[in-house]
């Protein structure tokens, strides 16, 4: 193993241990007259230990988890497209699954399946819906181009987007308002079983995206390249899109729409550890699950007792950011504009 190898697993495993002392420590933050030991009282005997078991740990661990699927699903989408302003949500997939979620609380799915909330089951099936009608769009086209798939997706957001307006104008107040609450997306209402959701998608996702690491080190290559190299490009895209669209759908079924985790995260970790996928991914999960984390904890402890959605947070970070790469794009960046 080479020196700048060595180096990239070091800083891994940095990261790691922040993540592991965070999963500690954030929990903690807000509660009056805390410390570790509450983490050795029983739920029962303690509120401070009630609150973290039961209200904090679940919050965090969901951030966790739901920051390193955004994250990963940024980083493959701006490799295979070479495009370091592709997102999940530029794609369609949240326009999808807000549209499905509004369709809910305004009272035109009221229903639930497998012991399941309604809106959960809404948001996944307009996730899965909007990313069909981009794959279907694009397939229209005789030769795939990920530039007009991106466009597609454009295409879908505005069209799914306009229909949620057109359900929040139909709705009552109170519909309207909580349509807009679950549009900003946050983990304010969090329990174990949202994250048992998470986990067999979000664990298999991982798997297949790590394994197909160095075929996405072929992809910034170029389309020529990773064809010379044995690559069936189009297949490839197309499996790794169906794989990431179902891993955000999922995520934004059970958070709402947190924007920009899966433009900023990505974006940073290409330029602290490189293009290599096969550290990128593991870092990119890491980082997003922390950065995600941290936000969250910065908007329920910003303005107390008020609990801020973390959506804001990452939309008021995403917006300066998303500027600096439209300045910076094709200077710095690893990936081709």
């Amino acid at each position: 193993m080479n020196k700048s190898n060595r180096k990239r697993l070091t800083m891994i495993g940095a990261l790691f241990c922040l993540y592991a002392v965070l999963l500690i420590v954030l929990p903690l933050i807000g509660i009056k007259n805390y410390s570790l030991r509450t983490y050795f009282l029983s739920p029962c005997e303690s509120l401070n230990a009630h609150i973290v078991y039961n209200i904090r740990l679940p919050r965090v661990l969901l951030a966790y988890i739901a920051g390193a699927i955004l994250s990963l699903g940024g980083m493959v989408f701006q490799s295979i497209f070479r495009n370091p302003l592709a997102t999940p949500f530029t794609l369609g997939v949240s326009s999808g699954c807000s549209f499905g979620a509004a369709l809910y609380l305004s009272g035109f799915l009221p229903f639930t399946m497998l012991n399941t909330e309604g809106k959960f089951i809404s948001a996944l099936l307009g996730g899965v819906t909007a990313s069909l009608f981009v794959y279907l769009v694009t397939r229209a086209k005789k030769e795939f181009h990920g530039t007009f798939m991106l466009l597609a997706g454009v295409a879908v957001t505005l069209f799914f987007s306009s229909m949620v307006m057109l359900i929040q104008y139909l709705s009552n107040f109170y519909q309207t308002f909580m349509i807009f609450r679950w549009l900003v997306g946050g983990l304010d209402s969090v329990s174990y079983a949202q994250i048992l959701k998470l986990l067999p998608i979000s664990i298999g996702g991982f798997i297949i995206i790590f394994i197909y690491s160095p075929e996405l080190d072929l992809m910034l290559m170029g389309n020529e390249i990773a064809v010379s190299k044995g690559l069936a490009v189009k297949r490839f895209k197309l499996t790794l899109f169906a794989v990431v669209s179902l891993m955000i759908s999922f995520v934004v079924s059970v958070c709402g729409p947190i924007a920009f985790v899966g433009m900023i995260v990505p974006h940073i970790c290409r330029l602290i550890i490189g293009p290599q996928h096969k550290y990128l991914t593991m870092f990119s999960i890491l980082a997003g699950g922390i950065f995600l984390a941290v936000s969250d904890t910065l908007a329920r402890s910003i303005l107390p007792p008020t609990d801020l959605p973390v959506g804001i947070i990452t939309a008021f970070l995403g917006g300066p950011f998303f500027l600096w790469i439209l300045a910076s794009c094709g200077k710095n960046d690893n990936i081709p504009a």
